[in-house]
Parts: C-alpha cells; structure tokens; sequence
C-alpha cells in the first residue's frame, strides 16, 4: 500500500515538474476552490 503511493507521488512529482507556469497557475487555483469547498463541508458538518 505504501509502496504504491510513494510511487504514485514520485509519479506526480515527475509530472508536475514538467509543466508550465500556466498550469501552475491553474493547479493553484483549484487548489484554492478544492480547499474552501472541503472545509466548508467539513464546518457544515460539524454544526448538524
């Protein structure tokens, strides 16, 4: 299991590392949209 995500991660390092400046660009905004929703689910939830 661990082997398998280690390796996925290198994987997506590798990947990452070869894009460009505007997919970065995108990536971080998801990232930011990804994050906001989840802790917003995750405080609604809390609540109830």
């Amino acid at each position: 299991m661990w082997y398998y995500l280690d390796h996925g991660l290198n994987l997506a390092a590798r990947e990452i590392g070869r894009l460009e400046p505007e997919h970065w660009l995108v990536l971080g905004v998801l990232a930011v949209v990804v994050g906001t929703v989840w802790l917003r689910g995750f405080g609604s939830r809390r609540h109830y």
